[in-house]
């Protein structure tokens, strides 16, 4: 739950971001806003990979306890 919580906000201050850059004069060029976009989705990419990570490690672990028991 705490990786879906921090992706959400994580997403939220991406939005916060770029809606404040586009209200900057010249922003709203297609290299800038481009460039924008391709940071959003390497940052979210990311997150994936991590969640992904944790997940299969949490699921190790789980699947390691439910084996002694």
């Amino acid at each position: 739950m705490e990786n879906v919580s921090d992706l959400l906000c994580d997403v939220c201050v991406i939005e916060a971001l770029y809606r404040c850059r586009l209200s900057l004069s010249g922003f709203a060029t297609r290299p800038a806003l481009g460039e924008e976009l391709r940071r959003a989705r390497d940052f979210l990419a990311q997150h994936a990979r991590d969640t992904e990570l944790c997940g299969r490690i949490l699921l190790e672990r789980l699947t390691a306890e439910a084996e002694r028991a």
